[in-house]
């Protein structure tokens, strides 16, 4: 539960991750939600599932580390996901775009479901995955060296 070296590293080079492909994505994203805040947004959410989930288990061999970095990359993304979706909701629920709370949370969803499309795209697949099983290599050698 203490800090550590470890779950610092993976805290910082998933929120670099997640800048980077925030970056992506807003290139491809058609509405004003990817502003100046997007990528900070997402960092700072990345960083925080690096930290519980990855930063956790650094130290295992590092095969696992390597399936807990890619496990901590998709569970990044969902939380990224679900925040701006919920956000985007949250904007059209105060210009009352919709009739009640269950339309509000249709709408949410399906706007998850249009940002997680974005996420096919190859760049973004690749850098997801392949960014996510070398960051779990290097969180896994630091929490060997740092035992």
């Amino acid at each position: 539960m203490f800090p550590t070296f470890a779950k610092l590293v993976a805290g910082v080079l998933f929120a670099a991750l997640a800048w980077w492909i925030s970056a992506e994505v807003a290139a491809m994203l058609e509405s004003g939600r990817a502003g100046t805040v997007f990528g900070a947004v997402n960092a700072g959410l990345s960083f925080f599932m690096g930290w519980r989930i990855l930063g956790r288990h650094a130290g295992v061999d590092l095969m696992t580390a390597i399936g807990f970095g890619i496990t901590t990359a998709v569970a990044a993304a969902v939380v990224c996901i679900g925040a701006w979706a919920f956000h985007e909701m949250i904007g059209r629920s105060l210009d009352l775009f919709y009739d009640g709370p269950v339309e509000a949370l249709e709408a949410m969803i399906e706007i998850a479901l249009y940002d997680a499309r974005l996420l096919g795209a190859p760049q973004i697949l690749a850098a997801l995955f392949g960014g996510g099983a070398v960051i779990g290599l290097v969180a896994g050698l630091v929490g060997k060296v740092s035992r």
